[in-house]
Parts: C-alpha cells; sequence; structure tokens
C-alpha cells in the first residue's frame, strides 16, 4: 500500500499549475471561511440583545402597564 500511496503523490505532485490551481482554490475557501465565521461571531451577540430586548419590551408593555394602571393610587406612584 506503501508504494501506491507513493506514487498517487508523485501524480498528483507532477502537474505544477494543478497544485497552483488547488492552492488558490484552497485559500479562496479559508478566506471565505474566515469571513463566514467573523459575520457569525458579529452577528450571534446582536441576535441575542436583540431577542432579549423584544422580549423585555413584551413583559413591560402587557405586565407591568396593566399592573401600574389596575393600581388605585396612581397619585403615590407618580410621586
Amino acid at each position: 500500500t506503501e508504494s501506491d500511496e507513493n506514487g498517487q503523490a508523485e501524480n498528483f505532485s507532477m502537474d505544477p499549475q494543478l497544485e497552483r490551481q488547488v492552492e488558490t482554490i484552497r485559500n479562496l475557501v479559508d478566506s471565505y471561511m474566515s469571513i463566514i465565521n467573523k459575520c457569525i461571531r458579529d452577528l450571534i451577540p446582536k441576535t441575542i440583545m436583540h431577542l432579549m430586548i423584544n422580549n423585555v419590551k413584551d413583559f413591560i408593555n402587557s405586565e407591568l402597564l396593566a399592573q401600574l394602571y389596575s393600581s388605585e393610587d396612581q397619585n403615590t406612584l407618580m410621586e
């Protein structure tokens, strides 16, 4: 099996133009993946904050305001 692997390795390294093309494609894919990784790292905290703020906003609109308006002594609340 070692002779087969050596023969295959020699076949792949025989064409320098193909090697350059493969290296170019590999570099492009690596660059693309680093851009995607950066975008995902940037979007995740923003998404989490967006969801948290929307949940808090909905809670304030539905629960807290209803409790404030249902209390009888609004003057004390305003103080």
